[in-house]
Order: structure tokens, then sequence, then C-alpha cells
């Protein structure tokens, strides 16, 4: 799980759409928007989910 948020923001960050994201990383695209809007709030701590 960690891996494959913290792989979401380095290609987001190069310009890579949501729905190109979400297919590479197998994921939804809510998924991926969230994990973006995580980083944007919470810098590198946010790969690790809060529970």
């Amino acid at each position: 799980m960690t891996r494959r948020r913290a792989r979401a923001v380095l290609p987001s960050a190069q310009g890579m759409s949501v729905g190109q994201l979400a297919k590479v990383a197998f994921t939804g695209d809510g998924q991926v928007r969230d994990v973006i809007h995580d980083f944007g709030a919470d810098g590198f701590g946010s790969p690790y989910p809060r529970r």
C-alpha cells in the first residue's frame, strides 16, 4: 500500500494525468486523487496512511 501511494506522487508531479496514473497503478481515479491530495496536505508523510 505504501509503495503504491508513493509511486503515484512522482508521475503526477511530472504531469501525468489522473486517468493515466490510475491505469499504471491498477487503481481507480478516486484513489489517485486522494493520494495526490494527501501529499499536498501532508508532504512526505502522506504515503503512510492514517488509521
